[in-house]
């Protein structure tokens, strides 16, 4: 399906996204992201045409970790810029949530190599997606 396309206030198209920021047993669920924009990152997608950004929300953490939403709020929203994407958008508009989950994580996609989880020492030091990285560090979590 194709994903929700918007204009920016100068005109460029732009991509709307969500991404759920998961904290189990004190550490924060991340997946190594397989396609670019390559790092790591919290499960996160565009939204599609027609969806709701909790409807997305609810289908990428199911998609991309196997995982129910118990509940989400929402933490920040913004623009940012040169994040590429697969389909060749370079804004997007992130819905970024903290989500309660339920069930197990497992990696449901092909678009990861592996899902975990980890400590915020062992962020600081690992590749992240420059979106999720703006983001995190926007959050004081990086």
């Amino acid at each position: 399906m194709p994903a929700q396309i918007g204009k920016t206030e100068n005109g460029n198209a732009l991509h709307y996204s969500v991404g759920a920021i998961i904290k189990l047993q004190g550490k924060y669920l991340l997946i190594d992201r397989a396609i670019k924009p390559s790092g790591f990152a919290v499960l996160a997608g565009h939204i599609n045409d027609g969806e709701t950004t909790e409807h997305a929300l609810a289908r990428e953490v199911e998609e991309e970790g196997g995982l129910g939403i118990a509940s989400a709020k929402l933490v920040w929203q913004g623009e940012v810029e040169n994040n590429w994407c697969s389909r060749g958008i370079g804004i997007h508009y992130w819905n970024v949530f903290e989500c309660e989950t339920t069930g197990d994580p497992m990696l449901f996609t092909a678009e990861a190599k592996s899902i975990g989880l980890y400590t915020i020492e062992e962020m600081k030091k690992m590749p992240f997606d420059p979106a999720v990285l703006y983001w995190m560090k926007k959050l004081h979590i990086l």
